[in-house]
């Protein structure tokens, strides 16, 4: 099959993975929101046919399909903006007028703005998360080093106030396992800021 990229999709609580070689083909795997790498300027639409089994877990060969399913997927200068799920086969004719019809949705600048600002919102909260975890990884190597090069035991009070992953080390688990642990946290950040994808742009000009 070659090399290829794969844009993710999320429907009915599963990802959907669609392999491409439209783009770069370098093994590359975009969400809503990421820049493709080899895209075109200008709203590009594309479509892909999935096939599900009994489990309702993508599957590639057609005679174990039990459910087949039709993903839209909209570029909009080079940015992933927007996928949607029709069920069923469609025909060449609907294909296009779907196509068509999400080109025309996002030639609405007030909404591509909005996205854009979306996306650079889930981008800085992704960096923060993954700060949070980096630093967390590297205080559980200090620790784990002050530890081995310490004989002299903390009182009390200190225990009571050190982190949680200086305790998990105290308590002899293996400084690996802290070190993944810190890795695969999903910390909670203080701001979340939300943008509402549905808000009219329009909205405060309407009668």
């Amino acid at each position: 099959m070659g090399l290829y990229d794969t844009l993710l999709v999320t429907f009915e609580n599963r990802t959907l993975e669609l392999q491409t070689k439209h783009f770069e083909c370098l093994l590359e795997t975009y969400t809503e929101g990421d820049v493709v790498v080899g895209a075109m300027s200008g709203i590009q639409g594309y479509f892909d046919e999935v096939h599900l089994d009994d489990s309702g877990k993508q599957c590639y060969d057609v005679r174990n399909a039990a459910r087949m399913l039709t993903v839209f997927i909209v570029l909009v200068d080079r940015v992933f903006v927007e996928s949607t799920v029709t069920e069923g086969e469609l025909s060449p004719d609907i294909i296009l007028l779907k196509i068509e019809a999400l080109r025309q949705k996002w030639m609405d600048g007030g909404l591509m703005r909005q996205r854009l600002i979306q996306a650079l919102i889930a981008g800085q909260n992704t960096i923060r998360q993954l700060q949070v975890r980096v630093r967390c990884a590297l205080h559980t190597i200090n620790e784990s080093r002050r530890l081995q090069s310490s004989t002299v035991e903390d009182d009390r009070i200190s225990f009571i106030f050190c982190s949680d992953e200086t305790k998990r080390l105290k308590a002899g688990e293996n400084v690996l396992d802290v070190i993944e642990s810190c890795l695969k946290m999903n910390p909670k950040l203080m701001f979340h800021p939300e943008v509402d994808m549905e808000t009219d742009p329009l909205q405060a000009y309407r009668l």
